[in-house]
């Protein structure tokens, strides 16, 4: 049995597994969702045609990913009262999600995740700059319903939309949130995306 991730599902029909074996909905008992992890038997018709069979729900990737957002909003920081960003929000953390957001390879495309994170870079260039916390908020907090819209679009998904705002709440807290925190964090998981 080979272990493996579902990385595209056509709603009531098939799915891929790993984007080359596919497998009809009604021979997987579950209902399959982009990132869970799965095991299967690799098959192979005569035309070349991968195959998936036998396939058997190991683990959703939203639990990894609960579990994150569950982490962020405890903050950044350990309860030390110095503001060294937490080990596993530097490594992890950003490694799961990397795998987690690029389960699919129509959306959260490494230029799209760029474009925001520079963004944010943009936003902390100006206020170095001015000093203007206000502006770091108001900048923020209007990047929400961008993505929102990116979303819509089906550029984004709800996973990373979900870790943007989490994150967003916690960047707006302070200076130290935003600088020390949210820009190391979010430039970890570009460190972990495959270009």
């Amino acid at each position: 049995m080979a272990k493996g991730k579902i990385t595209k599902v056509i709603p009531e029909r098939f799915f891929f597994i790993d984007h080359d074996y596919w497998c009809h909905v009604n021979a997987y008992k579950e209902i399959p969702n982009v990132g869970d992890v799965v095991e299967y038997q690799q098959s192979q018709k005569p035309d070349g045609k991968k195959f998936a069979n036998n396939v058997v729900f190991v683990k959703g990737a939203a639990s990894k990913l609960d579990d994150y957002l569950e982490e962020i909003e405890k903050g950044y920081f350990p309860d030390d009262g110095k503001y060294n960003l937490k080990p596993s929000l530097i490594i992890n953390f950003p490694k799961q999600l990397a795998e987690i957001f690029q389960t699919s390879a129509d959306n959260n495309k490494s230029a799209q995740i760029r474009k925001y994170f520079d963004s944010c870079r943009l936003i902390e260039g100006r206020f170095k700059l001015t000093k203007d916390f206000d502006y770091v908020i108001s900048e923020l907090l209007k990047l929400i319903p961008l993505l929102n819209n990116a979303r819509g679009k089906d550029h984004v998904t709800n996973e990373f939309y979900d870790f943007f705002e989490a994150n967003v709440n916690q960047a707006i807290k302070s200076e130290n949130h935003f600088l020390r925190g949210f820009i190391p964090h979010f430039e970890s998981l570009i460190g972990f995306y495959k270009h």
